[in-house]
């Protein structure tokens, strides 16, 4: 049954974008991708045909959006109609064509990943340089590509670079601390045997006056005993020599009252004798 198109009151049919030996053929293209079978993604010549035909689909789908968008251009009536067969056209071979695309990708992955095993030893090693402690296995180094694993690494050398600089930083600081500890033990012990020996030196200031002082007040208090004795002894010869002066001159204890004694001169005693007495 055949489906029209009314343009500018002309009927136009489907026919013009379809026809039955068109989708006839759609369907065999579609058919011997469905028959094509990879066995083997390392051989060539399977994937060959297998793009060969790929090819051939992705042909039929850009001209069949061509032809369709071409009758779209001014048909705003049947626009709907034309992509609904433009639609289902294309149903007829997207699922093949994918499916082809599929195993085109899944051959390039595999190449993808040969290559890779190629050279998964030297990223194993450049890894394994960075020396962080971290193990990536295989599977996850083959699953990168170069801008990944390039990303990857260089993310893991940074960390691994950071730390050391604190891990060096904090050493220093501790390095410093002890260093400040150390100097700061040497200095209190410093300290502390100078405070001692200024101690002992005090001490010794203080003993050596005290022995001083006593030395000085022995023989002061010495001088002084002597010369109270000295004056003792001065002052008991002149009361002896003052009493032989007064025995001498007849003045004694009994007659005492016949002399009269004179001291108001200095450094002198004047003994003066009753002569006589008259009484009126």
């Amino acid at each position: 049954m055949t489906k029209e198109i009314t343009i500018k009151e002309e009927p136009v049919t489907l026919d013009i974008f379809v026809s039955d030996v068109k989708k006839d053929y759609f369907k065999q293209e579609a058919k011997k991708a469905d028959e094509i079978v990879v066995t083997d993604f390392s051989d060539k010549k399977q994937l060959e045909i297998a793009k060969a035909q790929q090819k051939v689909l992705q042909k039929l789908r850009t001209a069949t959006k061509a032809e369709g968008l071409s009758l779209r251009d001014g048909f705003t009536k049947a626009r709907n109609e034309v992509i609904e067969v433009e639609n289902d056209l294309l149903l007829l071979i997207t699922p093949s064509e994918d499916r082809l695309k599929e195993i085109e990708n899944e051959a390039n992955r595999i190449e993808e990943r040969a290559e890779r095993m190629k050279i998964l030893p030297l990223r194993q090693k450049q890894l394994a340089d960075i020396k962080d402690g971290i193990v990536c296995n295989d599977e996850t180094i083959l699953g990168m590509d170069t801008k990944e694993f390039a990303e990857y690494s260089n993310t893991r050398l940074a960390n691994k670079n950071e730390k050391d600089r604190l891990e060096i930083e904090a050493e220093k600081a501790k390095l410093e601390r002890a260093k400040e500890l150390a100097e700061a033990t040497e200095k209190a012990r410093i300290e502390e045997r100078e405070k001692f020996e200024n101690e002992q030196k005090n001490k010794e200031i203080r003993e050596e006056l005290e022995r001083k002082n006593a030395v000085e007040k022995k023989e002061r208090e010495e001088k002084e005993e002597k010369e109270r004795a000295d004056h003792e002894k001065r002052s008991l010869a002149a009361q002896t020599k003052y009493r032989n002066f007064l025995i001498e001159n007849g003045c004694t204890q009994a007659t005492k009252e016949d002399f009269y004694i004179d001291s108001s001169i200095a450094g002198k005693v004047v003994l003066y004798k009753k002569v006589g007495e008259f009484i009126k």
